[in-house]
């Protein structure tokens, strides 16, 4: 068997991917914000952050039809994990402005603990089924 080495990827090709993950990014991390935020609803923030996930990779994959798998993969793990971090300090910050005094690593230990890492372990395995 001959084993068939990737075309190299062109910036053409990879901008609608990325520029289609990150719309889907910048929805999933508002939805993820304001559930952890204004709404303090954190029950339900692992389901979230497997729908950031989900989108995200969809949204690779639907503009990067033109490009290899691993690269549209990594395009929408690199990106469900960006939207995710972008959330979760845009809730410290909520929680600052409104009087909290913690730092960002402290504040996310005592306020949502486990469910942290749990967020980023769905997000990259949502993202990269979907993307696949």
């Amino acid at each position: 068997m001959s084993r068939m080495t990737p075309r190299p990827t062109s910036s053409a090709a990879l901008a609608p991917a990325i520029g289609t993950a990150i719309a889907a990014g910048a929805v999933g991390a508002a939805v993820l914000f304001v559930f952890a935020g204004p709404l303090s609803f954190s029950a339900g923030l692992v389901v979230v952050a497997v729908f950031v996930g989900r989108i995200v990779g969809l949204a690779a994959r639907s503009g990067g039809a033109g490009i290899d798998s691993a690269t549209r993969t990594s395009v929408a793990v690199l990106v469900s994990l960006a939207s995710l971090t972008v959330a979760l300090v845009a809730t410290w910050a909520f929680a600052v402005v409104g009087g909290g005094s913690l730092g960002p690593i402290d504040f996310l230990l005592q306020t949502l603990g486990p469910l942290v890492p749990l967020q980023y372990i769905v997000a990259t395995l949502a993202a990269w089924w979907s993307a696949r």
